[in-house]
């Protein structure tokens, strides 16, 4: 009863984070997407009502900001089927690669790493998926082999499941499985001295549980500063954003009072 209840646990930990994770980084995507509709829109549709304003006067210069503006919306009025292919196109072979190509799968999980801001929480949630899952096995009197390919099969990112492959290489040879993790990029040296102790006091078990306990709690503040760390940067980006597309619109009818 004690083992169900603990592995119930890990899976709403589990469960918690994957969805933290996955609300911080939603977000930014929503906000620039609809920032993204947004400059299109005034692009396409408003921009080229300045251009025919400013061609009926003569002797007016337009504003660079504007004129830039202009260009963009000429360019994706002219080239808008080709653009759209060209994106459908790119979207499709980004998920035929992410589905075939392990180069590409390990190239992904490589920037999901050293990414700025999330790296270190994808990081932390793997190493805390690998230290609760082997605890959970180990605790539970099954064989190491075993809890590495079980642990195997939980992980997403291919750099960690490399690691995996390398630490059942290790054992096999009769090896530590932590020489596997030593001075790897993607594993925090605590993490690697903590397993080696467990393996050399035969506490192994103990070891991962409490380093699966450290690293949860650790990826839940970090995951809630990197929230609040978004928020007055997109802020900040959309406002920002608002003021250029502001004076892109305003220029041109100041400059145009101006010279009536």
């Amino acid at each position: 009863k004690g083992a169900l209840i603990e592995i119930v646990n890990y899976f709403e930990t589990q469960f918690k984070i994957k969805s933290s994770i996955k609300q911080t980084l939603m977000m930014p995507v929503i906000y620039l997407i609809v920032a993204f509709f947004v400059a299109v829109f005034i692009f396409v549709f408003v921009m080229p009502g300045y251009e025919d304003m400013f061609s009926s006067v003569q002797g007016t210069e337009m504003p660079a900001i504007t004129q830039f503006f202009i260009d963009v919306g000429n360019f994706l009025k002219n080239n808008g089927v080709m653009l759209v292919i060209s994106a459908i196109l790119s979207i499709i072979a980004f998920i035929v690669a992410q589905k075939k190509s392990h180069g590409f799968q390990k190239f992904l999980s490589y920037l999901a790493i050293k990414a700025p801001v999330v790296g270190s929480i994808v990081k932390l949630n793997n190493l805390s998926r690998i230290a609760a899952t082997l605890s959970q096995m180990l605790n539970n009197h099954v064989p190491l082999q075993e809890c590495l390919v079980a642990t195997y099969e939980t992980l997403g990112n291919k750099i960690y499941k490399e690691l995996i492959i390398d630490a059942q290489r290790n054992v096999n040879n009769g090896d530590f499985m932590s020489q596997a993790f030593e001075q790897h990029y993607a594993v925090e040296v605590v993490f690697t001295r903590m397993i080696s102790v467990g393996e050399r006091t035969g506490d192994l078990g103990k070891m991962l549980k409490n380093l699966s306990t450290f690293y949860d709690e650790d990826s839940t503040v970090k995951i809630d500063r990197v929230r609040k760390m978004l928020e007055p940067i997109l802020l900040i980006v959309i406002f920002s954003l608002v003021v250029v597309m502001l004076l892109a619109i305003m220029l041109p009818s100041l400059s145009f009072t101006a010279q009536i």
